[in-house]
């Protein structure tokens, strides 16, 4: 069987939760790998040979950008491949690896000050708010905030948890909840005990969402250019300034790879380094 199957008929059996946006870059990547390859390749063909050779194609015709999100999608598909036996291994090396002269582009995140300050700041749309402020409790993305049920939120040990499987991904993660994100979600049900079942939110289109972020961070005062993935930049630069272990956040956040966790690690690294910096300027003035 794993000899029959190829990439695309992978990634269209992934998309039945995707948006119509994220749709539309599988089909950009799929027109590249079949460009390079000439044929719609099997999953058996795609070793080590393949993705170095499929990146050196993808950093001729597109941008550093571009190509990192098509060598992202090729990994998540590869490692679905394992995870479904088709391949016994995931051929592709990290990131870091493959673009070692592409310099990833900061990340934007909220200190936990501004998550305070966007909690107290009303937008105009309720499920924006509420959404996004538990993503930055839990860094789940937003098409698993748009597709989280009450089912996903489950009991564990003393407190709750959100069980669910990434929609982006496929991979499930089990996030603790924060004292934060359960209050969050009482207050969608005040003087109620959750629900057992149905949706948590019904979230507005992903444009309406954008326009409301940009007016409800204005509104807070806060001059970051806030889209709603900065949340989950959010949840794991706070966990990693909480002393939480690298490979905790990794598995928190669903991430296939610690490299990608890293980054948040130097992020914060950067910050602290900045803050001395400051602290010195301002001591060598008096």
């Amino acid at each position: 069987m794993a000899t029959r199957v190829t990439v695309a008929d992978l990634m269209h059996s992934r998309e039945r939760n995707h948006s119509e946006n994220t749709k539309r870059v599988n089909g950009t990547f799929l027109n590249h790998v079949n460009c390079f390859a000439g044929h719609d390749p099997l999953l058996s063909e795609v070793d080590l040979d393949f993705v170095m050779g499929f990146t050196d194609y993808v950093l001729k015709h597109v941008g550093v950008a571009s190509a990192r999100t098509y060598l992202q999608k090729l990994h998540a598909l590869m490692q679905d491949a394992v995870w479904e036996k088709y391949v016994e291994t995931n051929p592709m090396p990290p990131m870091r690896r493959l673009l070692p002269h592409a310099n990833p582009t900061r990340r934007n995140y909220l200190l936990r000050s501004e998550v305070q300050q966007l909690s107290r700041t009303g937008c105009l749309h309720r499920s924006t708010k509420m959404g996004f402020l538990l993503s930055c409790y839990t860094g789940l993305r937003l098409s698993d905030i748009e597709t989280l049920r009450w089912e996903h939120v489950v009991m564990m040990g003393e407190g709750y948890c959100i069980r669910k499987r990434q929609v982006k991904t496929h991979v499930p993660v089990c996030v603790p909840l924060c004292s934060d994100a359960v209050a969050l979600l009482q207050e969608l049900h005040p003087g109620e005990p959750m629900p057992n079942e149905g949706p948590v939110f019904k979230m507005m289109s992903r444009s309406v969402i954008a326009s409301d972020l940009r007016q409800w961070t204005t509104d807070a005062c806060i001059v970051k250019h806030v889209t709603f993935h900065v949340a989950r930049h959010t949840f794991a630069t706070l966990c990693i300034t909480a002393g939480i272990g690298i490979y905790q956040v990794s598995q928190f956040c669903g991430h296939t790879d610690v490299s990608t966790t890293e980054h948040y690690v130097r992020m914060v690294d950067d910050a602290r380094r900045e803050a001395i910096g400051l602290f010195d300027k301002m001591m060598a003035g008096k």
